[in-house]
């Protein structure tokens, strides 16, 4: 079962989704899908600023049902999402998204050169996993990319200073992990889907992985003080 898509498309249409997230040592959290439907004015002011440095050709991977994808192409932009849920996909098709494909950002089949930037909103920076799949998904962006191509990503600085964090992060340290990484499980309706990573890192940890892949930051975009969210900005540095 396809957990997190049945979610996206209950809500599209009409129904309360709640999904479940448990991490690997039983911490959970209750998740509305509602966010990944919110207009353009409810959107984050980190993300607003953000968008400001869209430019070209896009592709929006982990494009979920279309929140951003659709905002742009309003505003005039070409669009490409990718997503690797079909469910997803198809919720995204029929509200609007007129370029949308089954893809997993990991395994990017597009041409070199075929996009000017390239949105990783909710987390998705940290889709591939481990800082090593993170770096080859960098070079695959790289790859892809026009000669003036930019990045726009959003991670989340590991909680080492909250409490019920810090364990979990100790844990990675002991057991030879990336200290942001985290195991997590999806849950919905009864059902339970695969366990996927998900890599965290402070923008420190990302310049570093951008560095190494001919990426280069150029801006860091903070949430407010009670969130650790932040959003970045790269470009080609060769």
């Amino acid at each position: 079962m396809d957990v997190f898509g049945e979610a996206i498309k209950d809500h599209y249409e009409g129904k309360k989704a709640v999904v479940k997230i448990t991490r690997d040592d039983g911490y959970t959290d209750p998740h509305n899908v509602d966010t990944y439907f919110r207009s353009y004015r409810d959107f984050d002011l980190r993300e607003k600023r953000a968008l400001r440095y869209v430019r070209g050709r896009i592709l929006d991977v982990g494009v979920g049902p279309g929140r951003v994808a659709l905002y742009l192409q309003r505003k005039g932009f070409r669009v490409t999402g990718i997503d690797c849920s079909k469910t997803i996909v198809e919720v995204a098709e029929k509200r609007g998204v007129k370029d949308c494909r089954l893809m997993d950002a990991r395994k990017l089949s597009f041409r070199p050169g075929s996009f000017d930037t390239i949105l990783m909103f909710g987390n998705n920076f940290g889709m591939a996993g481990s800082k090593k799949r993170t770096k080859k998904m960098l070079r695959d962006l790289h790859r892809i990319t026009s000669r003036k191509g930019r990045i726009i990503v959003a991670s989340i600085v590991p909680g080492s200073h909250l409490e019920e964090h810090r364990p979990y992060l100790q844990r990675n340290l002991e057991r030879g992990r990336d200290i942001g990484l985290v195991t997590l499980v999806f849950e919905y309706k009864g059902e339970e889907g695969r366990p996927f990573d998900l890599l965290l890192v402070s923008p420190v940890e990302m310049m570093q992985l951008c560095h190494e892949t001919g990426w280069k930051i150029v801006d860091v975009i903070m949430g407010d003080s009670k969130t650790d969210h932040y959003t970045a900005i790269a470009e080609k540095a060769r």
